[in-house]
């Protein structure tokens, strides 16, 4: 669902993509760590998602016990896509990014990072909403119940 949700924003990820790989810092770690954050956020929007529809009969009719071959190689591709995400002390690898920015900032920077961080979690918990939505439907449609 969340994969779904990124066609909207496909084209100007791949543009902020292809100009955050080209920042550097002399903080060799940090220019590591929003190289490799580009790289996830590239290839999460360039990953198509699978056919769901098509595999749901084959789902259904093993009682929920096996995906279909399609929908557990997409699994392994999101998992190898996101395994990086966790870093040091088991550390989002945005929040490390994020604190180790801070020393580079301004005061003007600084209120408009934590501007961006509080619409971002506003999103989330919007994303969250709808998703938790979309979920329930999905398993009202497959006669299941959500955990």
């Amino acid at each position: 669902m969340f994969l779904a949700g990124t066609a909207p924003v496909r084209a100007a990820t791949l543009r902020l993509g292809h100009a955050d790989a080209r920042l550097k810092w002399s903080d060799h770690r940090l220019t590591r760590l929003v190289r490799s954050q580009t790289a996830e956020e590239r290839a999460a929007v360039e990953l198509g998602t699978p056919n769901v529809c098509a595999d749901i009969a084959g789902w259904k009719a093993s009682a929920y016990a096996a995906l279909p071959p399609s929908a557990a190689s997409f699994s392994a591709r999101v998992q190898a896509i996101a395994s990086p995400s966790i870093v040091g002390r088991g550390e989002a690898r945005d929040v490390v990014i994020m604190r180790l920015l801070r020393r580079y900032e301004r005061r003007a920077e600084r209120r408009a990072a934590k501007r961006i961080e509080r619409d971002g979690a506003a999103i989330e918990r919007r994303l969250g909403r709808a998703e938790s939505a979309a979920e329930t439907k999905l398993a009202a449609g497959l006669g299941v119940t959500v955990l």
